[in-house]
């Protein structure tokens, strides 16, 4: 699992980050054994004091990906 955000450098908490990775893994999950899908998808969401909600999937190949699937250089440690 790659958080990799479009517009922003953001680096989540490891609560949230674990948050979303169960999210993306349930919903995988979902997608193959309900439809067989074995395409690329994304899980938008808000952490909230709650946990996370998610609000929006998007069954393709998300966007955000693109620049870690090519190497994109990570943000400068000082963000973090």
């Amino acid at each position: 699992f790659v958080c990799a955000g479009i517009s922003t450098w953001w680096d989540p908490s490891e609560d949230d980050r674990e948050q979303m990775r169960e999210v993306a893994r349930r919903v995988g999950r979902h997608l193959q054994l309900s439809g067989d899908f074995r395409g690329g998808y994304s899980v938008d969401g808000v952490p909230t004091c709650d946990g996370l909600r998610p609000t929006e999937l998007t069954p393709r190949f998300p966007g955000g990906l693109m620049p870690t699937a090519k190497g994109a250089p990570a943000p400068p440690s000082h963000t973090r």
